[in-house]
């Protein structure tokens, strides 16, 4: 009980000063001891002094944050479509180089354009890093010496938002990422070797699950070695010059189960596919979505496509079927409101408003 106490009661100051916006607070729980740190680098600051397995709650508001990541910590922020939002607006570098060490980020945007994810090329074994119900811009997965055989960190994305691309570049590792419900735009891999021109990544073990593919671009051809199951893709490039084969996914990726919005030719040369469809109509599949990412987005399917488009486990295709329906509540308690009465009652008590959001 009194452990409990003493984190309610360090949670409320975090969130009493943080709803008062008097400043940004990073607070690091460690052992069940709770430090704030202040200001746009208080998550630096709580990241330093941090050890494996401690936790950082971030309030809302833009940090910045130096240097490269690298320790097996949980990272949590406000939530993507929180009315008040947690952002990180510095470039991030993901490390995991220890095969015990579990990394897990979750409800926050991060607002700059670029996320990297890689390998150390150094030959240790490779930990886990978790993204949970995060926006991002670009993300890469990148090998530190391109010319690498090491496989890189274990990867798994659940609920997440990338709205600009998911870059596999500059590497001949084994990328091992699988997204989960995720929205990914613009899905591709590349890599540039002065000798040989475009490179392809090897043994790729990534795969998209229950996922809405957004295509921008046609770089769709460019996803060697990517495996798709219970998808939806919708394509809103705007032109259509050319041969097929640049508007289709490569023979070397897979597909099942999956859809395809606009594009009768998208799987056509694939080689791994099975039971994949096909439809010329965004408003027949989705109840709201159109193109594009919007805040508050479920992207729930349209009455008759839940009964139609079937993925590999008997639960509609998209992100709101599968092991992990789209949400964008984070899992964790956030205190959405905190207020007290100025004056203690005649026994000398306060009086508290608590409201508390999250499952």
């Amino acid at each position: 009980m009194k452990k409990i106490l003493s984190f309610f009661v360090a949670l409320v100051c975090y969130v009493s000063m943080s709803f008062a916006q008097t400043s940004f607070v990073a607070t690091l729980s460690h052992e069940g001891n709770f430090t704030h740190y202040y200001g746009a680098g208080a998550f630096t600051s709580a990241y330093n002094a941090s050890v494996n397995g401690d936790i950082i709650t971030l309030s809302p508001g833009t940090f910045t944050f130096s240097g490269s990541f690298n320790k097996g910590i949980t990272v949590r922020g406000a939530g993507i479509d929180a009315s008040e939002k947690t952002y990180i607006s510095s470039e991030m570098k993901f490390y995991s180089t220890d095969e015990t060490m579990t990394t897990t980020i979750e409800g926050i945007v991060f607002s700059s354009s670029y996320t990297y994810v890689y390998n150390d090329a150094s030959g240790n074994g490779q930990g886990t890093l978790k993204f949970i119900k995060n926006r991002f811009g670009e993300i890469h997965a990148v090998a530190s010496n391109t010319y690498s055989n090491d496989r890189g960190p274990i990867v798994r994305m659940y609920n997440d938002i990338i709205t600009s691309s998911m870059y596999f570049s500059n590497t001949n590792c084994h990328p091992d990422f699988l997204f989960y419900n995720c929205y990914v735009a613009n899905p591709r891999c590349y890599g540039y070797n002065s000798n040989s021109g475009f490179i392809s990544i090897g043994e790729n073990t990534s795969a998209f699950v229950n996922c809405v593919i957004n295509w921008t671009n046609t770089y769709c051809s460019e996803n060697y070695y990517l495996n798709y199951y219970n998808c939806i893709f919708n394509w809103t490039y705007s032109s259509y010059g050319g041969s097929n084969l640049n508007y289709s996914l490569p023979s070397t990726a897979s597909c099942f189960n999956c859809l395809s919005i606009n594009k009768s030719y998208l799987f056509a040369y694939l080689v791994s596919k099975g039971n994949n469809s096909t439809t010329s109509s965004v408003t027949d599949v989705f109840k709201t979505y159109t193109n594009g990412f919007n805040y508050g987005e479920t992207f729930e399917l349209a009455d008759d496509a839940k009964e139609k488009y079937i993925g590999t486990d008997g639960t509609p295709i998209g992100m709101q079927g599968g092991k992990y329906p789209y949400t964008s509540t984070v899992q964790y308690p956030i205190i959405t409101k905190f207020t007290s009465e100025p004056n203690t009652t005649k026994e000398g008590k306060l009086t508290i408003d608590v409201e508390v959001d999250g499952k």
